[in-house]
């Protein structure tokens, strides 16, 4: 995986499902990147379940990036409180670029607000 070539310890899951069970197992986590597209729970009740699991509000929660080709990403992104999205196709540069943010190393820029 290139976060790993990067020096992040991470893991992937093509199941929301399989992830959320590794987030119950292992709840130290700082970033989760969610594919619109992945098989198994939609996005909306993936962040959902997330929530759940820190409790809410929870200073611990860990950060959210989309990524997808869905012309409905900017909705759904806010839908599910994302702190970043990610529209494909996309460079890998612009990923790493919010995830440095993310870890704290750039600043970074949020959603723009809905007018």
């Amino acid at each position: 995986m290139l976060l790993e070539l990067e020096g992040y310890d991470c893991q992937g899951f093509e199941k929301g499902e399989d992830a959320l069970e590794s987030i119950r197992k292992n709840p130290d986590v700082d970033l989760i990147l969610l594919d619109l597209n992945t098989d198994g729970i939609p996005a909306p009740d993936f962040a959902q379940a997330v929530r759940a699991l820190y409790g809410a509000p929870c200073e611990r929660r860990p950060r959210l990036g989309i990524l997808s080709g869905s012309n409905q990403i900017e909705r759904v992104a806010r839908q599910i409180g994302a702190d970043f999205l990610v529209s494909k196709p996309f460079r890998i540069e612009d990923v790493l670029q919010h995830v440095r943010a993310m870890a704290g190393a750039t600043p970074w820029l949020p959603l723009p607000a809905v007018s």
